[in-house]
């Protein structure tokens, strides 16, 4: 499991649970998305992960609200594969249409991710349900 603390961060077209590569420089394969501050943050436009590799996902906390995502056995290899060549890189974590934080890969994960932030309850169960109507095939 990856935990992960997020500033609120916003602006991206995704909807669904997307990890994606933050990139140093601008190319054809990547992504333009703002921070709360007016920052740009450049990510890859190939995603780690899509809505199709997220198994479940459930909400919880009392002072701070998190989402958990469990992932599908089939995106395991992949999302390790990819978390392990990211260590000491940053991981941009896309919520909803949000880039709701970019933090530094510690350590490769391939099951699940636990995601924190400044998000209403409301907001949370809103993205758990959709990401749990998501057809599982």
């Amino acid at each position: 499991m990856f935990a992960v603390f997020i500033p609120a961060i916003s602006n991206a077209e995704d909807t669904g649970l997307f990890l994606r590569a933050v990139v140093k420089e601008g190319s054809a394969k990547s992504l333009t998305l703002t921070d709360e501050d007016g920052r740009k943050v450049l990510v890859s436009s190939t995603a780690i992960t899509t809505p199709d590799d997220v198994e479940s996902a459930t909400t919880d906390g009392e002072d701070k609200v998190f989402i958990r995502f469990q992932f599908k056995s089939s995106a395991h290899s992949k999302l390790k594969k990819a978390t392990k060549s990211m260590i000491g890189k940053n991981l941009a974590v896309i919520i909803d249409g949000k880039l709701i934080s970019a933090p530094v890969v510690r350590d490769s994960f391939s099951s699940g991710v636990s995601v924190t932030g400044d998000f209403s309850r409301e907001w949370a169960e809103r993205v758990v349900e959709r990401a749990n109507a998501n057809p599982k095939g």
